[in-house]
């Protein structure tokens, strides 16, 4: 019996001094590379499906930017030259992104959000990450096509993924929250299966669904482009009919003398 409560007291000592990284996962074991692949699925296909149906993520929710641990790291990089990433920590510059990926686990790996205890990288099987990122010719590509699908795997990724869409997008708030809930469980949860057709299919659709919200923003764009290119244009030719060009006086003196006028054929050169 004493062995008993030592044994718990010792649990809880541990379990209060453990750190706040869910699942045990620090920035040491955290792959930038598919954390990176995650975070683009998240911008492309949820979070900005979450701002066109007015849904605003819980911070409870592991998908919230806020809980992603290399959120500020991912901020703090810019593309300098070429292949070269730039440090905005420290402004050092780096041949490939992945050099900069080991300078920020180096150098600046306290820079998270207090709540920054979520590795996105995950949660990459759960958002189809080979699906979205892989293309011809790649490692996962090649992986995610000619890999044997388990039954067992997939049912378990499924679960996870609704109890994910559960955490995230909890249908009886609202209406916004329940829309996203029935989209994110019917495309990406219902895409973990071994139909090769169906799951092409769910997640064409999401593809789909992300390219018309990109690009209905690049015509707004090119809308306002165009629309600026107007304004400049229409300036330009005020400003040439009105101050750049001939006073009225000039005009009048010259409404006055005709071409057969004695004093415009003395000037007149033959």
């Amino acid at each position: 019996m004493r062995l008993m409560k030592l044994i718990m007291s010792v649990q809880l000592v541990l379990g209060s001094v453990a750190p706040s990284h869910a699942a045990g996962v620090s920035m040491t074991s955290c792959d930038h590379e598919r954390s990176r692949t995650s975070r683009t699925v998240l911008q492309q296909h949820v979070l900005s499906m979450a701002a066109k149906a007015k849904y605003q993520l819980s911070e409870q929710c592991p998908l919230h930017p806020l809980r992603d641990m290399y959120d500020i790291q991912h901020s703090a990089r810019h593309r300098h030259h070429g292949t070269q990433w730039k440090c905005g920590f420290c402004d050092k510059v780096f041949r490939t992104e992945p050099f900069l990926d080991q300078h920020m686990a180096s150098n600046h790996q306290n820079e998270t959000h207090p709540d920054g205890n979520v590795c996105l990288a995950d949660w990459c099987e759960v958002l189809h990450c080979d699906h979205f990122a892989g293309k011809p010719g790649t490692r996962h590509f090649f992986h995610h096509h000619t890999a044997p699908c388990r039954p067992k795997a997939k049912t378990k990724l499924k679960q996870q993924c609704q109890d994910l869409a559960e955490r995230c997008f909890p249908p009886g708030v609202g209406k916004e929250a329940t829309l996203m809930y029935d989209y994110f469980t019917e495309h990406f949860c219902g895409a973990h299966t071994c139909i090769q057709k169906e799951r092409q299919a769910r997640l064409q659709t999401v593809d789909q669904l992300g390219s018309q919200h990109r690009v209905w923003g690049n015509r707004i764009l090119v809308g306002l482009l165009m629309l600026f290119m107007a304004l400049l244009y229409a300036g330009i030719w005020v400003y040439l009919q009105y101050y750049a060009g001939p006073s009225h006086a000039d005009i009048r003196s010259n409404r006055q003398f005709p071409l057969w006028s004695p004093r415009v054929r003395k000037n007149k050169v033959y």
